[in-house]
């Protein structure tokens, strides 16, 4: 196995949905705003940049999976996790959930299924290398 594999995830519905949908619609209210004027108008190309690193910000949601550890990334730039594999009780896929079982607390992010998949089955050849040792 490969030293770490990416997985891009998103939050429950709600929060998923608030959140793109502000950022693009300050990215195209931006691109309104670029569009009405002739020339380069500042306060349209300051709302095109702020847009742009909120979009950002979503895309870098991910979890690493490492051979001893999880690193849970968030769209906050200052806020990390790692969860050692040891800390971790069960992984589930409900519905298009992933569902991390910690013995004192629960993460569960959506995926999608591709993604799923591709975790799960990354998942199951640490828990065998985990097996082994």
């Amino acid at each position: 196995m490969p030293s770490q594999k990416k997985f891009h995830w998103q939050p429950e519905t709600a929060s998923s949905l608030i959140f793109w949908s502000s950022a693009l619609f300050l990215f195209f209210f931006s691109l309104i705003m670029a569009l009405e004027n002739a020339k380069p108008y500042p306060a349209s190309i300051l709302l095109t940049i702020v847009s742009l690193f909120i979009l950002f910000l979503g895309w870098r949601r991910k979890i690493i999976l490492d051979r001893n550890s999880l690193r849970i990334t968030y769209a906050r730039f200052w806020k990390r996790r790692t969860l050692s594999l040891a800390n971790i009780h069960s992984i589930k896929q409900v519905n298009n959930h992933i569902c991390i079982e910690l013995f004192n607390e629960q993460f569960v992010c959506r995926m999608s299924k591709k993604n799923q998949l591709r975790f799960i089955e990354e998942w199951k050849k640490c828990e065998s290398l985990k097996g082994e040792k």
